[in-house]
């Protein structure tokens, strides 16, 4: 069984300060459209962050690739 490690509410500003300068760029252009940053999961030695609007996800990687309607499993 998987242990849970999610914390307490990490704030918008935690998030934000563990992305990459093109991951924050790319949120940056993201919330030009309406999303906002919702987490950052690191997996391994890769980072993604996650934007949402109305439901709908994207993510982005290091080097500040969008991917929507991204395949990643997210947990609500």
């Amino acid at each position: 069984m998987a242990t849970e490690r999610r914390l307490d509410h990490i704030s918008y500003n935690d998030h934000w300060l563990n992305l990459s300068m093109a991951q924050k760029a790319s949120v940056n252009e993201l919330s030009r459209f309406g999303f906002d940053l919702e987490f950052v999961r690191a997996s391994g030695e890769e980072k993604l962050a996650f934007a949402s609007l109305d439901n709908k996800y994207a993510s982005i990687n290091e080097d500040g690739e969008i991917t929507m309607n991204s395949d990643q499993l997210v947990r609500n």
